[in-house]
Order: structure tokens, then C-alpha cells, then sequence
């Protein structure tokens, strides 16, 4: 089947905001966030020490993809809440998918292109508003629609949502509706991405139906099948369109820790190769000022893992990766050490995988100057050199 453009950009937006909507956190309308599921449980906690295994999503988390998507030249997607609305009287966040930018900072800005969805999200289920890609395609759901995410494996589940759907800016209000089949494929599956493996995955499958006199033909007479794979602490690692060649992998993400006074933990994990080299975790980029306590030792933990499941288990040296670990004008030596074993990420045990590991348990009390410094790490891959996955966390104090 041969889509329109119109056609082939509308399934584009409902798989950026297929992203965006199982990132959609929920605390602020009162369903308690993630809490109460297993796996989900953690992410507004600072942990008791760095090596605590990386912790579920929050609020906070920012992601970042790599794929492709129709009529989008940009192969590099962010994705976040950026706020909430009200809507019937209940408040959702705002999720957002965007591109043409380099900072995941940049998500909340209106002139950021991408689409959002209003939905509230909880351990188990995910209600669904509405959603709108300015200058493109608007949709409002007469009663909005609630997905269960925990729905037994190989029992397909269907869900109808009936709305309000614009094709343009320009372009009249028109009734549409529409039915998601919706099945959970398997609960701990393992996928091999465009940006790495994941294990422990859930894995759904949908076919999304749209009808109304707005809607093009093309996806008024055809569903459009969709996967996607939802890891317990990392979230959406993977998405497929296969019709239009769209394939999304997880890069990393990142999130700058809870605390606004007391200890505070920042984390992040990214996919380095040859299109994204660089990895960076700094404590400035929290507020974007110098809050770290020079006085209190600071705990830094990296580990280092080759991407690809094959490299992971038969390399066995770190090839092409420069580390640092340092202040915003010193550095600190560190050692690498080799292990069996990963402290981020426990559903990796028994793999078979190689890690390497540096640790540092450093203040910076001869710093020149009033107290309020940066800890960061940064580590670079040597062009040419396989994709390494990076996780990082730095378990420090504010400035009181």
C-alpha cells in the first residue's frame, strides 16, 4: 500500500507520540506515578549509595532516540514532560517528542517542533487525551481513553476513542474515530535495537484504525501495525513501524536527581558510536549552576559495556574510550577495572556480558573560591571504535 504524504507524516506523529505516551508520568494528577508496580519503584528516591542499580523513570527523565521517520529529515528525537494541562476537570502531563535540537532542555520551548500528548500514565495503565503536532494533525477525545499495560500475554485488547481531528491549522474541525488492538507479546523479551540489546522487555503489538471524513483513505481502509518494547526501569527502548521503514532506538537518557537541598544523585545512560561519541554527566547541568558541595566528598560510579550483544560477551579489553571524571577546572585520577557483573543494570546478571568500572570518592576542599562547584564525568569513543553502552551516577551534596 502506497500512503500520501499526509498519510505517511500522521503515522510518523503516532509513533513520536507513541514514545511520549508511555513516557507520561501521571504524579501530578494524583495517581501516585509510578508507584506500586514492580519495577517502577524509585525514581523520586536519592539512593544510599552509587551503586544502586540505575532506578525506575520520573518526571525528571529525558530521553533520547535514533531513527527515521517520513518527511522528517531529523534522525535524532528527544522526548519529556514539559508541563500539564486540564482537561474535563483532571490534570495530565504534557509529553513531548521533539527534533531539530541538541539539548533535551530545549523540549519545553514553543518553537520546538514535534507533537505532544496529554495523558496520565500510572504503573499499570495509560490514559490517553488527546494530541496535537502544530501545523499538522490536532486530535481531542470526547472521553478520554485508558490503556492496560499489564493486560495478560497473547490477549489482545481493544480500545475505541471517538474526537475531534485536524488535519492543518487551516483546516475545519472534523469527527473522527478511532480502534487500537492492542496485545502484549511477552513480558521479558530481549530486542536487539538500532542502538543496542535490552533484555526483560515488554513487548506490544498494535493495529491502529482511523475513520472519519478527514481521514485520508489510506488509513480510514488499513490498519497500521506498530511494536514497541517498554523496559521496566529505562522505559521505551525500542519502535517499529515496518510499512514505512520506521525503526527507533533508546540513545540514553538522563535525569539530575530529586533533592533541592541534602544529598542529591544525577544519572544517565547513552549508546556512544560514531554519531553520538560524547557522553557527559555534570552536576551544573541540574540548574545550570554551580550547587555541588566542594566541602562533601562526591561519589562517582561509571561503567562501560560494549552495545551489541556479541562485542559485550567476546571483547575482552575497552577499545577507543577516553574517561574523565573531574570539576569544572580539576580532574581526578581514576582506575578501570573489569566485572563479571553490572551494578546499574541487574537484568543483565548471568549474560555473560564484560563490564569495566571506575570509581571516585573525592571532595575538591582546595578549590579556590566560595563554595558551589561541578562533579562531572565525560567520556569520549574513539571514531571507528564498536558502540559502547555508558551509565553514570554521581552521588553528591548541594551547597547548603
Amino acid at each position: 500500500m502506497r500512503m500520501s504524504p499526509v498519510v505517511s507524516h500522521i503515522v510518523a506523529v503516532v509513533c513520536l507520540v507513541a514514545l511520549s505516551l508511555l513516557i507520561g508520568c501521571g504524579s501530578s494528577a494524583g495517581t501516585g506515578g509510578y508507584s506500586g508496580g514492580t519495577g517502577w519503584t524509585g525514581g523520586n528516591t536519592v539512593p544510599a549509595t552509587v551503586d544502586t542499580p540505575f532506578g525506575s523513570e520520573s518526571t525528571r527523565t529525558k530521553y533520547a532516540y535514533r531513527g527515521n521517520y517520513p518527511f522528517i529529515s531529523a534522525t535524532r528525537f528527544f522526548v519529556g514532560l514539559i508541563g500539564t494541562k486540564t482537561i474535563g476537570g483532571k490534570t495530565y502531563d504534557i509529553a513531548k517528542a521533539g527534533y531539530d535540537i541538541t539539548n533535551p532542555d530545549d523540549l519545553g520551548k514553543p518553537e520546538t517542533k514535534g507533537a505532544v500528548a496529554y495523558v496520565i500514565r500510572t504503573a499499570s495503565t495509560l490514559t490517553f487525551a488527546g494530541m496535537d503536532d502544530p501545523g499538522w494533525t490536532q486530535v481531542t477525545l470526547d472521553t478520554p481513553v485508558t490503556v492496560d499495560l499489564n493486560a495478560p500475554i497473547g490477549e489482545p485488547r481493544t480500545y475505541q476513542g471517538a474526537g475531534t481531528f485536524r488535519l492543518g491549522p487551516d483546516q475545519p474541525e472534523s469527527q473522527a474515530s478511532a480502534t487500537l488492538v492492542l496485545t502484549v507479546v511477552d513480558d521479558a523479551e530481549t530486542v536487539d535495537t538500532k542502538t543496542g540489546t535490552y533484555h526483560d522487555t515488554k513487548h506490544f503489538k498494535g493495529d491502529l484504525t482511523m475513520v472519519g471524513e478527514a481521514i485520508p483513505d489510506g488509513l480510514a481502509t488499513n490498519p497500521i501495525s506498530g511494536e514497541v518494547w517498554l523496559h521496566p526501569e529505562l522505559g521505551v527502548v525500542g519502535i517499529k513501524v515496518p510499512l514505512l521503514g520506521i525503526e527507533n532506538g533508546l540513545e540514553g537518557e538522563t535525569d539530575y536527581g530529586p533533592a533541592t537541598t541534602g544529598m542529591n544523585a544525577c544519572k544517565k545512560v547513552a549508546v556512544l558510536d560514531d554519531q553520538n561519541p560524547s557522553f557527559e554527566l555534570n552536576t551544573f547541568d541540574r540548574k545550570k549552576v554551580l550547587d555541588a558541595d566542594k566541602m562533601t566528598h562526591a561519589k562517582m560510579l561509571l561503567e562501560v559495556r560494549y552495545a551489541n550483544d556479541a562485542d559485550a560477551k567476546a571483547q575482552t579489553s575497552l577499545q577507543g574510550v577516553q574517561i574523565q571524571f573531574a570539576t569544572e577546572s580539576g580532574f581526578y585520577n581514576h582506575s578501570l577495572v573489569e566485572s563479571p557483573i553490572s551494578f546499574f543494570h541487574l537484568e543483565e546478571l548471568g549474560k555473560g556480558y564484560r563490564y569495566w568500572n571506575a570509581f571516585v570518592d573525592q571532595a575538591a576542599k582546595n578549590q579556590p573560591g566560595q563554595n558551589g562547584i561541578a562533579y562531572k564525568i565525560t567520556v569520549n569513543k574513539t571514531p571507528g571504535s564498536p558502540p559502547v553502552r555508558v551509565t553514570a551516577r554521581i552521588l553528591y551534596k548541594l551547597v547548603p
